[in-house]
C-alpha cells in the first residue's frame, strides 16, 4: 500500500524543508490521538500550541512532525527527529489552487 505522505511529497506540497526518508500512513493534529506512523501537524491555536506537543507525538510513534518553528530550548529533545518546516504562504497558494493531482492517492 502506498503511504499517505512521504517526506518528499510533504516538502513539495508545502514548499518547506526538513529531514527526509519518512513515510506516514495517517495524519493527526492532536498529540493525544497520534498513532504509530502518523504525520503530526503542529498547529498553533488561540489556547493551545501543537508545537508544545511535538516530542509527545514523536514518542508515541509519529513518523514525522510538520512544524512552523523549532522547539523551544527546554523542548530540544525533539529537534533531531524527522520534521518538515512548510513555507506557509506556498502551502496556502497550493491549497487555494486545489493541489492539482500531486497528492491524490
Amino acid at each position: 500500500m502506498r503511504p499517505l505522505w512521504t517526506a518528499e511529497n510533504a516538502k513539495a506540497a508545502t514548499g518547506g524543508n526538513g529531514a527526509g526518508g519518512w513515510q506516514a500512513d495517517g495524519v493527526s493534529i492532536d498529540s493525544r490521538s497520534v498513532k504509530p506512523g502518523d504525520l503530526f501537524v503542529a498547529l498553533k491555536g488561540p489556547s493551545h500550541d501543537g508545537h508544545d506537543h511535538v516530542a509527545d507525538a514523536l514518542a508515541k510513534g509519529a513518523a514525522a512532525a510538520m512544524v512552523q518553528r523549532r522547539a523551544s530550548p527546554r523542548r530540544r529533545r525533539c529537534c533531531a527527529s524527522p520534521t518538515v518546516r512548510p513555507d506557509w504562504k506556498h502551502w496556502a497558494r497550493q491549497a487555494a489552487s486545489g493541489f492539482g493531482d500531486g497528492l491524490s492517492r
